[in-house]
């Protein structure tokens, strides 16, 4: 406390001034803080997100030029489905048409083949692949088959294929289990191509003749169809902006590559110009992944959109069905404008960010002075208050403190006049107790005086009064006067108060005291023993 009183004295004014100063300084810096702290985390965020963004847009990519694989090879898939089913239709067709055609000629001609024969002989269909034939069930003899007469009345039963099999014995249990009608695949000589292929054919059996009736067409060839449809389509697909699918087989044939025509039709291993090289050198690489389930390859490769070679990233399928590699990429050019531009979008969107936090950050300062501001007037007008309130009680409280001194002063007057009668009173209450114990501490010596001289009397009539009589009794006498004496002085010397300590024996003092008080504790019928005798010594007040 001594220390402020060399402090200088502060105005009121000056102190809620500086808290203001002092408050806004705190939070603008904290405001600050946590703004830089923010802009840096979001600065950290922002290159983060941006790393993310280019492997993001790589892999997205990569998922596309797979996906397309996938597409082209989904397409496949449901144009061969969708082509066998409409070739089976076709057959089915022609089987039905010529069924009608042997119901309506056995209405017609009876039981006679020769006519009914003539009447459906030389029927052909698919360009010359497709023809119809039948054959008797039950003995298996050819009775029509136009593209090899020279079986005809022979056994169908007896024909094996390359692995030994028996095909149209097979056929024939099938037809029996389904004579309405159904389809039969097996390997038969194509007439067109002069090659054994697989062939679909549907039959029913026409049972008044005994006869399987049927016609067929040839997968291969609807598979070739197929193809170069598939190729021609493929070969007009297109995504992003110069995205495209290329194909080759398996041999290393060249179907299509979009962005170079004149490879189309081009063998791999027939490579002789730089171009033919390189192409045969990217081709046998992605074949390889193919066969291996599928795979990603880098490389460059001529641009269509600017003709020339860029750097590109490729993925690989095999399409095992057709023995086709099929392949998609895209340009890594076009992959790092994506990245540029999705770049330039977030950098954009966080400046939006960052201007935005800033005008957060002054607009909380500017309100945060405004308040505090409002706050350190608030507490100047209320401090104003509590001073002229505080003035007023304090006014109060002298006025109070001079009533309540001169109360004060009035009670202790009352209190020491009380403590001085209780004194007063403590101390006649001694005297008559000390004058109780004298009297019953005298009576047996008095007593025992005024027996001796009630004695003289009659000790002189009876002659009893001698000399020695007399003095022996007046020694009595004498000696109970001086225990008399001798008791008022330890009665005056007990209750005297003693300010020196000194040493005494305890077991001595209460005797003494017994004494005293024995003719007392005599007429209560009190009897007090002191069983140690031991004498114990002590320093104090003996009294």
């Amino acid at each position: 406390m001594y220390f402020f009183k060399f402090l200088p004295k502060i105005k009121e004014e000056s102190i809620f001034k500086s808290y203001f100063i002092f408050s806004f300084t705190i939070i603008i810096l904290g405001a600050f803080s946590i703004g830089y702290f923010i802009i840096g985390e979001e600065r950290e965020h922002l290159e983060d997100v941006i790393k993310r963004i280019e492997r993001s847009i790589v892999t997205q990519k990569k998922e596309l030029i797979k996906s397309e694989v996938k597409r082209v090879k989904e397409y496949i898939d449901i144009e061969r489905k969708n082509t066998i089913s409409e070739t089976k239709e076709r057959i089915e067709e022609q089987t039905n048409n010529v069924y009608k055609i042997v119901e309506s000629g056995y209405a017609i001609y009876g039981k006679d083949s020769k006519k009914l024969k003539q009447s459906i002989d030389g029927l052909d269909f698919f360009g010359g692949r497709g023809y119809v034939f039948i054959i008797r069930m039950n003995d298996g003899v050819w009775e029509i088959l136009p593209r090899d007469r020279g079986r005809e009345g022979k056994s169908a039963y007896e024909y094996k294929d390359e692995n030994g099999k028996t095909p149209l014995l097979e056929l024939k249990k099938q037809v029996a289990a389904n004579p309405n009608g159904c389809f039969v695949e097996y390997k038969w000589k194509n007439p067109v191509s002069g090659k054994v292929e697989q062939k679909i054919s549907y039959v029913k059996y026409f049972a008044p003749l005994d006869w399987m009736v049927g016609s067929g067409e040839y997968m291969e060839a609807v598979e070739n169809r197929l193809k170069q449809k598939a190729a021609d389509h493929i070969l007009n697909m297109r995504f992003a902006s110069d995205g495209y699918t290329s194909i080759y087989q398996n041999d290393g044939k060249i179907i299509s590559v979009p962005s170079v025509g004149r490879l189309a039709g081009f063998n791999i291993y027939e490579a002789k110009d730089p171009l033919e090289q390189k192409t045969k050198e990217i081709v046998s690489i992605q074949t390889e992944q193919a066969k291996k389930g599928g795979g990603f390859y880098r490389y460059e490769w001529i641009k269509p959109s600017t003709g020339r070679d860029t750097p590109k990233i490729a993925y690989a399928e095999e399409y095992k069905e057709w023995g086709w590699i099929i392949a998609t990429g895209t340009y890594i050019d076009d992959i790092i404008t994506e990245e540029k531009k999705r770049t330039e979008e977030i950098r954009e969107n966080h400046k939006h960010k960052l201007i935005s936090t800033i005008t957060i950050f002054v607009v909380v300062s500017i309100v945060t002075a405004i308040f505090l501001a409002v706050v350190t007037a608030s507490f100047n007008s209320i401090l104003g208050g509590y001073k002229t309130s505080l003035r007023q009680k304090n006014s109060e409280l002298e006025e109070l403190n001079k009533g309540l001194e001169a109360r004060v002063s009035a009670e202790v007057a009352k209190s020491e006049e009380r403590q001085y009668l209780l004194l007063k009173q403590s101390r006649l209450a001694a005297m008559g107790e000390l004058i109780s114990n004298i009297a019953h501490y005298w009576r047996q010596p008095l007593n025992a005086v005024s027996i001796i001289l009630q004695d003289f009397p009659i000790a002189y009539t009876e002659g009893e009064m001698d000399e020695k009589y007399v003095k022996s009794n007046t020694q009595k006498a004498v000696s109970l006067i001086n225990d008399l004496s001798k008791s008022l002085e330890k009665f005056r010397s007990f209750f005297a108060p003693d300010t020196d300590k000194t040493a005494f024996g305890i077991i001595s003092k209460v005797k003494e005291a017994l004494s005293l008080l024995s003719a007392s504790l005599e007429a209560k019928e009190i009897s007090v023993s002191i069983n140690n005798a031991e004498e114990l010594e002590s320093i104090g007040n003996p009294h």
